[in-house]
């Protein structure tokens, strides 16, 4: 439940995933993931991927995409057939699927983008230490939900609307304040 409460949609991916999909490519979800896959398709239908997708999660199929016999697996199904892998771990989505001469595509992770962010530099110890991890965690995914979102010319953030506005800043600002009146 505090899973499914937590989930944030990446849009910009699901977007592409639902595209492809529609166009009739076959589009299988890869997890390395101790729920199974009963219960990813809850996650994946509550984020908007298409209900239809197959999602492979290692749990089931006793094999990992971070020892590679995920990997000799897709290849004895897909014999050769052309395969891209989109994925956001360094060894398990990219080093080891190249092992076995699948294509790779990195998709960076909402940390990865802010450390490359000038927002970084605003941080200090005390906030990565404390309570309001959690907090900073809640505008990140907001700020950095496109993993293409630094991709512009000028590598500015760009907040589209005044919910943004709001949900960025003067939300904390309002649950800070709250939680020091309690």
């Amino acid at each position: 439940e505090t899973e499914s409460l937590l989930l944030t949609p990446r849009n910009a991916l699901i977007n592409i995933v639902n595209e492809k999909y529609a166009a009739g490519k076959e589009v299988i979800i890869t997890s390395d993931m101790y729920f199974p896959e009963k219960i990813l398709q809850l996650f994946a239908q509550k984020c908007g991927i298409n209900e239809k997708l197959k999602i492979n999660v290692s749990c089931d199929l006793g094999k990992s995409k971070y020892h590679g016999d995920l990997w000799e697996h897709y290849l004895e199904i897909y014999k050769n057939t052309k395969i891209l892998h989109i994925g956001d771990d360094d060894y398990s989505d990219i080093t080891q699927a190249k092992k076995y001469n699948i294509s790779t595509f990195k998709i960076f992770s909402v940390k990865e983008i802010f450390d490359k962010s000038s927002l970084k530099d605003i941080t200090n110890e005390l906030i990565l230490k404390s309570q309001d991890r959690l907090l900073l965690g809640t505008i990140l995914s907001k700020l950095f939900n496109n993993p293409f979102s630094l991709c512009n010319e000028n590598k500015k953030i760009n907040i589209n609307n005044i919910t943004e506005i709001g949900y960025i800043f003067y939300g904390p600002l309002i649950y800070k304040y709250m939680s020091w009146l309690m």
